[in-house]
């Protein structure tokens, strides 16, 4: 080791390492110093280049030469030969004169149009020797280390957090209102202020920040004891702040007592930094609590200032944008690294977000002892539960004890993981009481790593859901019932979902389908049902399955419960708000079904509308079938392909549903139920379900960027395809097809009948609807529609002798309802049905006298 910073630089011979000091000792003079890549020489060792532009602003290279002016000389040659114009800094670890500097200023600016700077061998020592840079000389060169200080210049303290918190170097967002509200505490009567916070928001930062504007600032860093001899440090003849970082976990208090007694020390004021709720106890532990004092709290940023720093970094993407602002949780640390990975690599995925909270947990927990064990195995157990304890931390430990059979080296002592629970949240990764895991996108993360084999803690998933039901069962909130299943257990299910969905076990997949059928008691109601179906819907992206599963219950089950007779009116509203309940859910849950996977989910849905039918139609939403998928995306240049293919498989899945259903019920309903049930049921679920696809437009519905928080519906003309116009005319074609059903023919089937004979009028209204927005159908589409609708009215026209005299009536009705010239024109250009209306409405002709 080395007595000085001077003889370690004159005993260095690694070229690298100097290009490291050099960089350390000149970043501040030159903002932006960027090193190069040791790989290759580019005639520079550093460089300052705005973001995105091509050329530098300045150069900086380095030399351990003894010879240094051969080194300089060559190096603006080279400068030159790159026909480069930025200002150069010329770095050596030898000495010379002012009057040297200025003769080399001289030549480079006259020879090689370069502006110079040389920081000779004295210069570098001075700057390394400053408070903030003492660590480079010791790091880097070898410098012996002196005795450590108990407060450290402000300054130096975030200069140090820069180098390994990600942001410490951006600006600071949403601060401007904290920072206000600590100046006025500082500058006003109290000599003490708290500031509350939960980990990782940035509360050291602002808080050393803000203090800087009021006075010179010295920081006594996180788990530091304090001692009287530190106040040697503080001085007397200014004002000044004294900051304690994480002041609940500094291990000696007692000497602010006499700091704040001590007259002498009147100017200083003192701030406080802790968790929320530790605020009495940290300055009752001072022996600070009859003083004067002002509590602040921070709070994590909502998404808006979230978004700002997304946006900060020059990445205007707003999925990306989303993304982040969930995965941070309010926390810029998070936010600031995501982007920083992202603009790395020029991607941000689910791997890369998973990586970096496995990253952020190992780093907060430590090493892999036993007290690091139990401190994971204490946030495996609260990723499990969810949160514990009370708004005062009361219960917490017993909330988690109860996991202790299922988390390998999970504590069993409540008032352990009271402790360990504490510890969870100074580490930044809870936040509470009542605890919780933060940032939430951290529980599947850690619950997957607890999954794997090989891992020292691990959940047993099983043993884990039957605990949480069990528990969750003694709290019904709703009395009798499934109800306490969706509260208690859904947010868990959740998480476990994703952490099973990662780990790609199967057999933890059939875990969680087992668990949640199991749930279903032997003759459920529709809120059994309801609940289960919506837990089915959490648990779906790890066990497509599922819908399946359930489909085959539900079916053989129907109905949930008795239905009414017509008679209880009462009862039939009952009946169908219940059943549209379930319908609801159960159209979420096939919604989120992979198709490729499960084509099956489009069938199932149709099946329920069959089944609700008997309550009243439209009870399912089979409207939203046809725009499952269908994203902005597939409305994209060289996407057409793919949407129209998307549609087609939507169009057959339908239609083979109403030719299935013609044949034969569902399997498994009874034969009571299926005898209730025909061809009218059939043709109201395939006119709910084609309709949507009788269109030349779809509706896309996409959510606005964090700061709208409002979602945007736009309505889009489909695409020119030869598929269009074929499948607009076989949608509607599949309905004119039922009219052939003579069951549909009886007197209670007239509305279905009459809406089978409007598709060719409703094709040709929304020939001429305007698009939202007021812009009008494109020609290709237009005529599409018009087309299917001649080929429809030519169906219809050739059964119209066999439809009922009320429904010939209805559709005359229609006919008349058109403007007269509008009704000519389409009688003349051929309408078979308009001409056959026309016919039926004309009056007789009477005699000629």
């Amino acid at each position: 080791m080395y007595d000085t910073v001077r003889l370690a630089l004159q005993e260095l011979r690694n070229d690298l390492v100097f290009e490291r000091v050099a960089y350390w000792a000149l970043e501040s003079r030159y903002p932006g110093l960027r090193p190069t890549s040791p790989s290759s020489d580019l005639a520079r060792d550093g460089y300052v280049r705005t973001p995105f532009s091509t050329g530098d602003e300045v150069v900086l290279w380095v030399s351990l030469q003894g010879r240094w002016q051969s080194k300089l000389e060559f190096e603006l040659r080279q400068h030159r030969r790159h026909d480069r114009r930025a200002k150069a800094v010329f770095t050596t670890t030898r000495t010379t004169t002012e009057a040297s500097k200025e003769q080399w200023r001289k030549l480079a600016r006259a020879e090689h149009g370069v502006e110079l700077e040389i920081v000779d061998l004295h210069e570098l020592t001075g700057l390394l020797e400053h408070e903030g840079l003492r660590w480079v000389g010791e790091v880097e060169l070898g410098v012996r280390p002196q005795a450590p200080r108990a407060l450290t210049p402000a300054g130096s303290y975030l200069q140090r957090l820069a180098h390994r918190v990600p942001g410490m170097t951006q600006p600071l967002v949403d601060g401007a209102a904290f920072a206000q509200q600590l100046h006025n505490a500082l500058t006003g009567s109290e000599r003490v202020v708290v500031v509350e916070g939960h980990g990782g928001i940035g509360k050291t930062r602002q808080v050393i920040e803000a203090a800087l504007t009021v006075a010179a600032t010295l920081v006594l860093a996180t788990g530091a004891p304090l001692e009287r001899s530190s106040f040697t440090e503080v001085p007397l003849d200014v004002p000044s702040v004294l900051v304690v970082d994480d002041a609940h976990r500094c291990p000696g208090l007692a000497p602010l007592a006499l700091l704040l007694a001590d007259p002498r020390f009147d100017p200083v004021r003192v701030v406080l930094v802790v968790r929320p709720g530790h605020g009495d106890a940290v300055r009752h532990r001072a022996g600070v609590e009859s003083h004067p004092t002002r509590t602040l709290r921070l709070e994590p940023l909502d998404s808006r200032a979230v978004d700002r720093i997304v946006t900060g970094h020059g990445i205007r993407g707003e999925s990306f944008r989303r993304r982040v602002v969930e995965l941070a949780d309010g926390n810029p640390l998070l936010a600031h690294t995501a982007c920083d990975v992202a603009t790395a690599s020029g991607r941000f995925s689910w791997t890369d977000t998973s990586h970096l909270l496995s990253e952020l947990v190992r780093n907060r927990l430590g090493g892999d002892g036993p007290a690091t064990r139990e401190l994971r195995a204490t946030a495996v157990a609260l990723a499990v539960r969810g949160h514990a304890g009370d708004a005062r931390g009361h219960g917490a430990g017993r909330d988690l004890a109860t996991l202790t059979g299922a988390v390998t080296a999970l504590p069993a002592d409540p008032g352990r993981l009271d402790l360990l629970l504490a510890d969870l949240a100074d580490a930044g990764l809870a936040a509470g009481p009542p605890y919780t895991l933060r940032p939430h996108l951290a529980a599947p993360v850690i619950l997957a790593q607890a999954m794997r084999r090989d891992q020292a803690v691990r959940l047993d998933v099983d043993a884990a859901l039957q605990i949480l039901a069990e528990d969750a069962g003694r709290f019904p909130l709703f009395g009798e019932g499934l109800s306490w299943a969706e509260v208690y257990l859904g947010p868990q299910l959740t998480d476990l979902t994703v952490a099973v969905r990662d780990s790609a076990d199967t057999g933890l997949a059939r875990t969680l389908a087992g668990f949640v059928r199991s749930l279903l008691p032997a003759r459920a109601d529709h809120d059994d049902w309801s609940v289960v179906v919506a837990l089915a819907d959490r648990i779906v992206p790890a066990v497509p399955t599922v819908l399946t599963d359930l489909h085959t219950a539900l079916v053989a089950q129907w109905p949930p419960a008795e239905e009414p007779d017509g008679e209880d009116l009462q009862w039939l509203d009952h009946w169908r708000n219940e059943t549209s309940g379930l319908a609801r859910r159960y159209t979420d849950l096939a919604a989120h079904v992979d198709e490729a996977e499960q084509p099956g989910a489009v069938s199932a849905l149709l099946d329920l509308a069959y089944l609700c039918d008997t309550a009243g139609p439209d009870l399912v939403p089979l409207r939203e079938i046809a725009q499952w998928r269908v994203s902005a995306g597939l409305l994209a240049p060289g996407r057409c392909n793919d949407l129209m293919a998307l549609r087609r498989e939507r169009l057959h899945t339908i239609t083979q549903w109403g030719r299935d259903r013609i044949a034969e019920p569902p399997t498994g309903l009874s034969a009571y139920q299926a005898r209730r049930r025909g061809p009218a049921t059939i043709a109201r679920v395939l006119l709910a379900a084609l309709t949507p696809l009788l269109s030349g437009s779809v509706r896309i519905t996409t959510p606005g960027t964090p700061q709208d928080e409002i979602y945007h519906v736009r309505e889009v003309p489909l695409p020119a395809h030869p598929d269009l116009p074929l499948q607009v005319e076989e949608a509607a074609g599949a309905l004119v097809a039922l009219l052939d059903q003579s069951d549909l023919h009886r007197q209670d089937n007239l509305p279905v009948l009459q809406a089978l004979v409007a598709v060719a009028g409703a094709l040709r209204k929304e020939a001429v609807r305007p698009l939202l927005g007021g812009r009008e159908l494109p020609e290709h589409a237009r005529k599409a529609l018009i087309d299917a609708a001649a080929t429809a009215s030519a169906g219809i026209a050739a059964r119209w002798e066999s439809l009922p005299p009320a429904v010939r009536r209805h559709a005359v009705e229609g006919v008349l309802l058109l403007a007269a010239v509008l009704r000519d024109r389409r009688a003349a250009a051929g309408d078979p049905v308009t001409a056959a209306a026309l016919r039926h409405a004309a009056p007789p002709r009477q005699p000629a006298h």
